[in-house]
């Protein structure tokens, strides 16, 4: 798939063609989106071609123990 955006030499599909990896690290160190087109992972819409948001995987957690203590044995 194509981006038609006029700011798609600041996705990071063009910013990793470019090899701007540095560039790349400061645009994806705390990601909330993902390109649907190549799925590159950024901290900003704006950073992708096609964002949608990153699904988060569900947090197991266990019940705290009776004395109150978490993981307390």
């Amino acid at each position: 798939m194509s981006c038609d955006s006029k700011d798609h030499s600041k996705h990071l599909c063009a910013l990793k063609a470019q090899g701007l990896d540095d560039c790349i690290k400061t645009l994806s160190d705390n990601p909330v989106v993902e390109c649907r087109n190549c799925g590159a992972k950024a901290n900003h819409s704006n950073n992708v071609c096609a964002a949608q948001t990153i699904e988060t995987e569900e947090i197991n957690t266990r019940e705290i123990p009776g004395d109150g203590v978490c993981g307390g044995y």
